[in-house]
Parts: C-alpha cells; sequence; structure tokens
C-alpha cells in the first residue's frame, strides 16, 4: 500500500463526553501521521482542553443521537 496516498487521505475522529481521564491514552495509540479530530458533547471535566493541548482539532457539538 503507498504509505504517502494513506497519510493524506485518513483521519481519525472521536466522540466524547467527560473523558478527561482517558484522552491522552487514547490519542497516545494513534500514529502521528494522522489528524485528530475530537467532536466533543459539551464536556464540562475539560476534555476539549485537554484534546487541544495534545494537538487534536475539538468540534464542540451537543449530541444529536
Amino acid at each position: 500500500m503507498n504509505e504517502k496516498l494513506c497519510s493524506s487521505k485518513l483521519a481519525v475522529a472521536i466522540l466524547t463526553l467527560n473523558e478527561r481521564d482517558t484522552i491522552s491514552a487514547c490519542m497516545a495509540r494513534i500514529p502521528a501521521k494522522f489528524p485528530v479530530y475530537v467532536i466533543d458533547s459539551g464536556s464540562s471535566d475539560g476534555t476539549a482542553v485537554q484534546a487541544r493541548a495534545l494537538g487534536a482539532t475539538v468540534i464542540e457539538s451537543q449530541w444529536l443521537g
């Protein structure tokens, strides 16, 4: 498989709600070449702040489903 093609086409999305205590371990398992998007559903524990500090793009959105 073409490594360059894969790294430019794949990303990781993580759905969260109050996962500050586990987001670091989760993101540590994701290869650095993949962009990470955390979709946070209104956490009150600092999940979004922690995810941003770890390099994720955070999208804050209320849970719709």
